[in-house]
């Protein structure tokens, strides 16, 4: 009886080690696109006096994770709306806001993720709060954020400002 038990036992143990190794092997679409949502969240913040290099690797990653045709429409308060068609627009403008080498701090505080039916987009609605250093004071931004699966990667197409508000 007491080996029945202990097969029981290492069963369940490796069962559960297995469903953990899956879990990790092949995460969940959402899972997916919360790590791409992390990543533009980190590629987005530039911290003051910061290298070329790590600048260079910012807009790399910026590269990374949004589409050739993205479009990027915000309402940037001291700027007015900004709109951007293409990665390559965005890339460039991303590289000369760098070069003024503003700081920016960007913190996404609540993220809602809804993955469509056919499993190859999804759209992420966002609060991100932003910090610059030439202002006190933050702005929340609510941002409505398309992504699409490519292949099997997960690419931003369309960034939109919902709402704007100065905290």
């Amino acid at each position: 009886m007491k080996r029945l038990g202990y097969r029981l036992v290492i069963a369940l143990v490796v069962c559960g080690a297995a469903f953990f190794i899956l879990k990790l092997l092949f995460p969940s679409d959402t899972v997916r696109i919360r790590k791409l949502m992390t990543r533009l969240e980190r590629a987005a913040s530039v911290a003051p006096g910061e290298s070329q290099l790590v600048s260079l690797g910012r807009v790399q990653t910026l590269r990374e994770l949004f589409a050739a045709e993205c479009q990027v429409v915000v309402d940037a308060h001291d700027y007015g709306k900004l709109e951007f068609l293409g990665r390559d627009e965005l890339l460039q403008a991303v590289s000369a806001a760098i070069a003024l080498r503003q700081s920016i701090h960007v913190k996404f505080a609540e993220t809602s993720i809804r993955v469509g039916e056919s499993k190859t987009n999804a759209a992420v609605e966002v609060a991100a709060v932003i910090r610059t250093g030439q202002r006190r004071g933050e702005t929340l931004v609510l941002l409505k954020v398309l992504v699409k699966k490519r292949e099997s990667d997960w690419l931003i197409t369309r960034v939109e400002s919902i709402r704007s508000l100065q905290m």
